[in-house]
């Protein structure tokens, strides 16, 4: 018995935007590289899917907790680029107290 094309496709959900849940302006504490080596991370929720997201943060920028960003396919003023998706247990303890 064959799957259809339909069953085998997963479908993709985006988000547009998110809210800052934590900053990290050197990036993981686990990181083993020099401070200066390191990128600027955030980590945020969707506003939509409420999907949980690590992002790259552009160098000149400071987000605050509960700044909403653009982190969709266009050109993002604050988001240099979607790292990966996060776990909850992944979140950093800041982040955890943000979510209710």
């Amino acid at each position: 018995m064959e799957k259809t094309k339909d069953k085998m496709e997963r479908t993709e959900k985006f988000e547009d935007y998110a809210y800052v849940l934590d900053f990290l302006p050197y990036g993981h504490v686990e990181d083993k590289r020099p401070i200066h080596k390191r990128e600027p991370l955030a980590q945020v929720i969707g506003e939509r899917y409420f999907t949980l997201l690590e992002v790259s943060v552009k160098r000149e920028r400071n987000p605050l907790v509960m700044d909403r960003l653009y982190i969709g396919k266009g050109e993002r003023d604050v988001v240099n680029r979607i790292k990966r998706k996060l776990k909850f247990e992944e979140l950093t303890p800041s982040a955890k107290k943000e979510l209710p």
